[in-house]
């Protein structure tokens, strides 16, 4: 290779030349706004979480054993909060309740 020759480009190795650029597909901006949307509940949802683990502790004070009601929610909000996650990050395209079941 001379100095007067650029070098050369390799294309990626799944890319497709017609493939629109990623900014450009029509899903990304529809995953954009609900993963706003779940960024929001997922804030809401940790206070509520807050409010829970509150409750349990002052049933603790009152009753010497645990609420099961309480610490089942706890555990299903848990479960819907690492949904939430994982589809935040892409590690999943699953998107959780309300376009899926409450975890149980």
């Amino acid at each position: 290779m001379t100095e007067d020759t650029p070098p050369r480009t390799l294309p990626e190795p799944d890319a497709r030349p017609d493939a629109p650029p990623p900014a450009a597909r029509p899903g990304v901006w529809g995953r954009g706004l609900v993963m706003v949307v779940f960024a929001v509940l997922f804030n809401l949802a940790q206070t509520v979480l807050l409010f829970c683990a509150a409750a349990q502790f002052l049933w603790l004070l009152i009753d010497t054993k645990r609420n099961d009601r309480i610490a089942d929610f706890g555990d299903s909000l848990g479960r819907w909060l690492n949904a939430v996650a994982r589809f935040q990050t892409g590690a999943t395209d699953d998107r959780p309740f309300p376009w899926d079941r409450w975890p149980t």
